[in-house]
């Protein structure tokens, strides 16, 4: 493919031979210089150079700036000629920047504008330099080479990061995947373990719990520990909620981790100040309680209800919740009064004066029948309530929930 270059000239004598050998080391198709009107004098130089250097020059042409020292001139003559050449039809990793040369603002300009834009990699000339006149001595030169996407992604990595630190999955990895494509093959693993780690994540805290455990099973080990060593216990946790999904017997689908995880999950938007979505997953949580309850002590799917397991003085309140199929199916508050039947300990903490109030003022929000607005309050207190029935049903909540706490990452 063909290959563009973008040069800074300046008017340090001897730069033409540092230019004329980085021409030579990259062998350009096109060149645009970015000139003052000092430094175009040097173009004829640049010739001579490369012509003792069994070289010429290429196709080329120059873009001319009107002020050497203005960074923000710079670093827009620089991006233009990038965006130039892209329409011309050079691929953006087969654009070269040289900044060997120019004022240090020609160069900062320069250097910001590959990093920026898409650029292939940035050139410098280096090499020993004579102590008198400071130039680089013939045959001491060497081209230091960067790619300037490394340098952008590591931003955008930084970026990506906070992000999933703030459990906004979906936008970094749409991030990531936005750099992939033009990133150097030695940046892309590492964009593209982070960005299935979004995408786990992301699927994870959408309750997702298969396509979750499908999309951590698509990164390496060695990937995950690079990133963080509670990710692995992560996969396994969600492995064993996919598991149980995946059953037919209510029994197996009603777990405790699935209780948990839609515990943790709660804590999060709670974290997150998203009061609204808190305050529906410890109302769904109070309910899925229930239905763990009565389906491993009492034998009871609350989605489709054995007449004969209720005690008979509870079989007309029970009946009201037959459907056209005859199918029994009890809502959350059916659900509790049976527990309460049963003498249960849970029914007694739902039943309370702290659980009741907070499910009131619920039921008063815009989130549920009301005009209300969900304060922190309002979910501060159904939460101690429904962590009082955690507590009943699962003794070491606080050690399994460590399993489902989302990491922290580091860049």
């Amino acid at each position: 493919m063909q290959k563009g270059m973008i040069i800074t000239l300046g008017t340090t004598p001897g730069v033409e031979h540092a230019i004329a050998f980085s021409i030579k080391n990259q062998n350009p198709d096109y060149v645009i210089f970015i000139v003052t009107e000092d430094s175009i004098k040097k173009l004829e130089d640049i010739k001579k150079e490369l012509n003792k250097m069994d070289a010429k020059i290429p196709k080329h042409c120059y873009k001319r700036i009107s002020n050497e020292d203005n960074v923000a001139e710079a670093y827009r003559s620089v991006r233009d000629a990038i965006e130039w050449l892209i329409k011309k039809g050079y691929h953006p990793n087969n654009i070269v920047v040289d900044y060997t040369s120019g004022t240090k603002p020609m160069s900062a300009g320069a250097l910001f504008s590959a990093i920026m834009a898409p650029c292939g990699s940035l050139v410098y000339v280096a090499g020993r330099r004579d102590e008198a006149t400071r130039r680089v001595i013939s045959g001491t030169e060497r081209v230091i080479s960067e790619q300037p996407n490394r340098l952008l992604a590591e931003r955008y990595i930084s970026e990506a990061i906070s992000l999933f630190n703030s459990y906004q999955f979906k936008a970094a990895s749409q991030i990531l995947r936005s750099l992939q494509e033009r990133m150097h093959s030695s940046v892309e693993p590492r964009l593209s373990s982070l960005s299935r780690l979004c995408d786990a994540y992301n699927e994870w805290d959408s309750f997702n719990h298969q396509t979750a455990r499908d999309t951590f099973d698509k990164i390496s080990r060695e990937d995950m520990e690079k990133w963080s060593n509670k990710i692995s216990a992560n996969k396994g946790w969600v492995n064993r909620i996919a598991k149980a999904l995946a059953s037919n017997e209510p029994r197996q689908r009603l777990c405790r981790e699935l209780l948990v995880d839609l515990w943790m999950n709660a804590n999060r938007r709670l974290e997150e100040g998203r009061f609204v979505d808190a305050l529906a997953r410890l109302y769904r949580l109070a309910e899925l309680a229930a239905q763990y309850r009565l389906i491993h002590q009492y034998d009871i799917d609350t989605g489709n209800v054995d007449i004969g397991k209720i005690p008979t003085d509870m079989h007309e309140t029970i009946n009201r919740y037959r459907d056209e199929k005859e199918r029994i199916r009890i809502p959350l508050s059916a659900a509790y009064q049976l527990l309460a039947r049963f003498n249960d300990p849970i029914a007694e903490i739902f039943q309370g004066e702290a659980v009741r109030d907070a499910l009131n003022r619920r039921n008063e929000s815009i989130a549920a029948h009301g005009l209300n607005p969900v304060s922190a309050e309002d979910v501060e207190r159904l939460k101690e309530g429904i962590k009082g029935i955690l507590g009943k049903l699962i003794h070491n909540l606080d050690e399994m929930a460590q399993q489902a706490i989302f990491p922290k990452l580091s860049p």
